[in-house]
């Protein structure tokens, strides 16, 4: 990271300069997250869905107007401090004008007053390289201190982050202030920020609801003549597909590898407009509802997941910003996802460049999940969140799923014919076709594509 600099050569000058690089180190690593949340393309569907990119842009905001006031404050108190080397320089210039003004100054042999005069000047000339180095005998002590606190690190007993957590969420915070940005100092949108209590979003039918107020009816999905292509692209990835899937119904998405299953759950979550037909959400009291990203009316778990590197509490918060100080729900969310965080202080940092901990591949998920349930949007979406869990691990997953899944209505993408087994209603894909429909026992009657692949499947278990 590039280090404020500042002119001159005096210590007072130097140490705003080495002092403020070093406070603001992690405020520089959470703007480069929260610039990559913002822009990069892993974290572009999770933002969309549940509309989170006016949050974090908010955030990126005020904390980029935070470094600002800090730089320029360091500055000026620099500018400030760099006052005494030259009142000391005005000083030895009037000392030379002293003699001038002595009643005996005519009696001054005047190789005495030369030597004065010549003494005065060199140690008017000596006094900027002094000052310099001063300043670089500061620099080395403070990089000395750095180097010093590692190697006391480094031979420390290994103390985990948890049991810093321990030390409860206020004690946490002020360890960490010069570390991380305090949520009571750049404002976290949502209840208990000041500005989300009003925050209105759009149900997509012309009326509009508080953030957090979710949807009253539990909808289906339908999707007629469903055609999408990617810009720039010489064929079709999803073609003609027609798919209902019932209000509390259990669905589930398979096909082989490049079948155009995960551009189905774009287009279906809105994430993605479709090239031709359309896509509706489908309720008993209003009717047909044309899907719209981050209406509220869904969440998600994607294969590839967002690592939101902020605190338990805000990483869980994003799905709902309103429960963000109801620690309840954010509790709830966590046990209900099976996190091994549901008893940990909401206040622990997530992310070592923070000062925080690195949950495993399988904590993520489970944060992930407990995200996206956090809000109870009545439609959840799965896009292969377990392709990357060991078989013990993506069975529990897959039931946890369902468990989650309860009073709500489910679409599962997964190549694991063994989960979709478990399934309502089973839709198969090929060539970005909707070839097969039914459930898994009237599919294996068929004799189709889904018997291939299920026994293609079972022959490894043989």
């Amino acid at each position: 990271m590039r280090r404020p600099q500042f002119s001159g050569a005096s210590t007072a000058d130097r140490r705003p300069g080495w002092r403020g690089s070093r406070s603001q180190t992690a405020d520089e690593r959470l703007l480069r997250h929260y610039a990559e949340l913002l822009t990069g393309r892993e974290a572009a569907k999770e933002l969309r869905l549940f509309g989170l990119a006016p949050l974090i842009g908010r955030r990126w905001e005020e904390l980029t107007a935070r470094q600002a006031g800090e730089r320029e404050a360091a500055v000026l108190r620099a500018e400030g401090e760099k006052l005494l080397p030259g009142l000391l320089l005005a000083a030895l210039g009037v000392l030379l004008l002293v003699p001038l003004a002595l009643p005996g100054f005519s009696a001054l042999a005047s190789g005495s007053f030369a030597f004065l005069f010549l003494a005065a000047a060199r140690l008017t000339g000596l006094l900027p390289g002094l000052l310099k180095q001063a300043a670089a005998m500061r620099r080395l002590q403070l990089r000395w201190e750095d180097y010093r606190s590692y190697l006391e690190l480094a031979a420390a007993p290994a103390e985990t982050a948890l049991a810093k957590a321990a030390m409860g969420e206020a004690g946490r915070r002020e360890e960490r202030r010069q570390l991380v940005p305090d949520a009571a100092g750049i404002g976290f949108p949502g209840r208990g920020a000041g500005d989300g209590d009003g925050e209105k979003q759009s149900n997509g039918d012309g009326t509009s609801r508080s953030v957090g107020e979710q949807p009253e009816a539990v909808p289906g999905l339908a999707a007629q003549a469903l055609t999408f292509r990617y810009p720039g692209a010489a064929a079709d990835t999803l073609r003609e597909i027609n798919l209902t899937i019932q209000p509390g119904c259990r669905a589930a998405v398979v096909g082989e590898n490049g079948s155009g299953k995960s551009t189905l759950v774009k287009v279906l979550t809105g994430l993605y407009p479709p090239t031709a037909g359309d896509v509706a959400w489908v309720t008993a009291d209003r009717g047909r509802i044309p899907v719209t990203a981050g209406d509220g009316r869904a969440s998600a778990v994607f294969q590839d997941f967002t690592r939101l590197y902020l605190t338990l509490r805000e990483t869980v918060a994003l799905g709902d910003p309103a429960a963000l100080e109801t620690d309840s729900r954010l509790r709830g969310a966590l046990a209900a996802a099976g996190s091994r965080y549901a008893d940990e202080e909401l206040g622990l940092m997530l992310g070592p460049p923070f000062g925080g901990v690195e949950p495993s591949g399988g904590e993520w998920q489970k944060l992930a999940t407990a995200r996206s349930h956090l809000g109870g949007a009545p439609f959840v979406f799965y896009d292969e969140p377990t392709a990357a869990l060991d078989p013990r691990a993506e069975k529990e997953a897959f039931e946890l799923f369902l468990r989650m899944a309860e009073g709500r209505s489910a679409l599962l993408v997964t190549h694991r014919l063994g989960a979709a087994r478990l399934a309502d209603l089973i839709f198969v894909l090929a060539d970005g076709r909707l070839v097969e429909q039914g459930s898994h026992e009237e599919l294996l009657k068929a004799n189709g594509l889904y018997r291939q692949m299920f026994a293609l499947q079972a022959a490894w278990y043989e």
